[in-house]
């Protein structure tokens, strides 16, 4: 057997072809339509889950019960407090934290937290207040009567003035219809309890009304009615007598008859403005107090306080 001497040979290898426009063409045509058929499924499978979650019964009573309340400002709240109580409790529990600067802290901790709370429930109250009256001033200029406009200014700044609006509406059609449609719709509403803790204030000694917001806590409905019902039929009945409860429940009735008589393509972008952009306002007004504000204010307070502590425990032993 005659054993021969190996030889390498290179092989020729394909060379690489030029990605030309045709095949570019091909290749993102056919990422796009991967990208539009996976999405379209994910779409598809997100609304899906979406619709079963809200059929929900539960979900449906949540979504009811927030949808009057600013349940943005109320979570952002709620986070904050639990993770100030995580805070706490991890430096009660430390190791490596000397036990008598734990009290400090935690005292810290507590003072920032309730500081937060209470500042940014008021910073937010009062933004809401000042961007709701510029809202309702914008949708009076959009009322093309300019009669009626005045006649709402005059009401913005006196809520008695409402009877004089109902007295023009009795020969006004349209403002007829829209006040009787807006009292037969009448809730109460989140709105219409600022309202009334408003009139209140202004109305001392109104213990009708005072009265009511404790009522309305205890009030309790069969299963299959409406609490709201309830609330509204008591509301009816206790404000014959109650000047405030009236006041209030002229201003939300003028409000929104306001709203209806305005521009309405430029009331619903309005509104759709104005609800994104209260629930970014809560967001960044809680995380401004929380992070930055309330830290400045409460540490020096913190420290006196555990000062005092630490001089009391002293003192006793």
């Amino acid at each position: 057997m005659e054993i021969r001497p190996y030889t390498y040979t290179s092989q020729q290898r394909p060379a690489f072809k030029r990605l030309d426009a045709k095949t570019a063409k091909k290749v993102i045509d056919g990422t796009k339509q991967f990208t539009k058929t996976a999405g379209d499924k994910g779409t598809n499978a997100i609304a899906y889950a979406l619709g079963a979650l809200a059929s929900l019964k539960p979900v449906q009573n949540l979504v009811n019960y927030l949808k009057n309340k600013n349940y943005q400002e109320h979570l952002a709240a709620f986070v904050g407090c639990t993770l100030s109580g995580f805070y706490m409790l991890d430096t009660a529990r430390s190791k490596t934290i000397e036990k008598d600067q734990k009290m400090p802290l935690m005292i810290n901790q507590g003072a920032v937290c309730a500081m937060s709370t209470v500042g940014a429930y008021t910073l937010n109250h009062y933004l809401n207040r000042k961007i709701n009256h510029i809202a309702e001033l914008f949708h009076i200029s959009k009322i093309n009567d300019e009669k009626l406009q005045t006649k709402f200014l005059k009401f913005k700044q006196d809520p008695e003035y409402a009877s004089v609006i109902e007295r023009a509406a009795q020969t006004n059609p349209k403002l007829q219809s829209t006040i009787n449609t807006l009292k037969n719709q009448f809730e109460f509403t989140n709105n219409v309890k600022v309202y009334l803790k408003e009139e209140i204030k202004k109305q001392k000694g109104d213990n009708i009304a005072q009265n009511f917001l404790k009522e309305i806590k205890k009030i309790t409905v069969e299963n299959g009615k409406d609490k709201a019902d309830a609330v509204k039929v008591l509301y009816l009945q206790r404000m014959k007598n109650s000047k405030a409860m009236r006041a209030a429940f002229n201003r939300e009735c003028m409000n929104n008859a306001i709203k209806m008589l305005a521009n309405a393509d430029s009331t619903k972008k309005l509104t759709r403005m104005m609800n994104g952009f209260k629930t970014a306002q809560a967001l960044m007004v809680f995380a401004l107090i929380y992070r930055f504000v309330s830290p400045v204010i409460a540490t020096p307070i913190a420290n006196s306080i555990s000062e005092k502590l630490e001089n009391r425990k002293k003192a006793n032993k």
